[in-house]
Parts: C-alpha cells; sequence; structure tokens
C-alpha cells in the first residue's frame, strides 16, 4: 500500500486520509489497518454512522476519500464521510 491506497482502491479511486484530507501518518495507518483484521464487524457501522464512516475510521480519525486524479485541486476529490 502506498500513499493510502491498495490496488483494490486505486481501482476504485478510493484512499484514506485523515480528516483533514491529508494522507494518514505510519502508526495510525498501522493502527486502522488492525482494527480491520482484528474488529471486521466495525465496519457495519458504516450504513448507521451519519457520515459514513466505519468504527475503524472513529477511532483512527480516518476517513475515505474519492480520489480519482490522485488528489489534483478542483478535480474528483469529494470525502465519502
Amino acid at each position: 500500500m502506498t500513499a493510502g491506497r491498495t490496488v483494490g482502491g486505486r481501482l476504485m479511486g478510493l484512499r484514506v486520509a485523515g480528516r483533514s484530507g491529508r494522507p494518514l501518518g505510519p502508526g495510525r495507518a498501522l493502527l486502522r489497518a488492525v482494527l480491520c483484521v482484528v474488529f471486521p464487524w466495525g465496519l457495519l457501522w458504516i450504513p448507521v454512522s451519519r457520515y459514513g464512516r466505519s468504527l475503524q475510521d472513529v477511532v483512527a480519525a480516518s476517513t475515505v476519500v474519492h480520489d480519482w486524479y490522485r488528489g489534483s485541486p478542483g478535480r474528483g476529490l469529494t470525502r465519502s464521510g
């Protein structure tokens, strides 16, 4: 994974970022990854959440960003939650 993207995320135009939209640091990225593996049912919170965030995103203070154009200003950069 590089720049907050997996291969699947790159194909789907998604990346994980901090709440400000900046890339996650290595510690928070690792925390989020571990939480996704250890507590996968936290993903069930997404449809219940007002902002469409998983419990892992809430704990790691992260968000999933739609980013088809690699963060180019004004081109396809929107938050999903």
